[in-house]
């Protein structure tokens, strides 16, 4: 869906803007932000650690290929 797939790309350049600080940042938090629900984001976190965009580790994003991720933004 036209939502869903806004998410991801708006998650994505979340994650860019504020790469220096995700171990930081709790996915609680990235949901107030992107103003989504937590299921909504953990889905989108889900197909991006399965694509090996990202990792998550105890609650903290870390990103794995920024390259692909800027690919697929621009």
């Amino acid at each position: 869906s036209q939502n869903a797939l806004d998410l991801r790309t708006r998650l994505l350049k979340y994650l860019l803007e504020n790469e220096k600080n995700l171990d930081t940042i709790s996915q609680k938090q990235i949901a107030i932000d992107l103003n989504v629900r937590a299921q909504s984001l953990s889905r989108v976190l889900k197909e991006l650690k399965i694509s090996e965009l990202i990792d998550t580790k105890k609650g903290r994003i870390e990103i794995l290929n920024k390259d692909m991720i800027m690919k697929e933004l621009w």
